[in-house]
């Protein structure tokens, strides 16, 4: 069961790096479809709507990296609180 939740919790954690991937394979799409054909003096296409698929990809990644830090952060303050509040009570309790 352990390792189930560290696959799930990693999987979590570092999944945004693939609509990061998808954002940037989505942006190299459009700078080659719309550079080469400049570069080799063929008429130009209008392709942005590659453009409007890569912010999208990138709005998921930011969002979603956006969330493992608040989900880390809470996870990190909820251990300090209850390593602390464990401490004030040994300290009270004369241990």
């Amino acid at each position: 069961m352990k390792l189930i939740k560290f696959f799930v919790l990693s999987a979590l954690s570092a999944g945004w790096l693939l609509p990061l991937y998808l954002a940037f394979n989505a942006f190299r799409g459009y700078l080659v479809t719309e550079l080469e054909p400049k570069i080799v003096g063929k008429p130009l296409t209008h392709s942005f709507g590659m453009l409007d698929q890569c912010g999208i990809w990138l709005e998921i990644a930011f969002f979603w990296i956006a969330c493992a830090i608040v989900f880390w952060v809470v996870c990190v303050l909820r251990l300090q609180t209850k390593n602390q509040s464990m401490k004030d009570s040994a300290m009270a309790g004369g241990f």
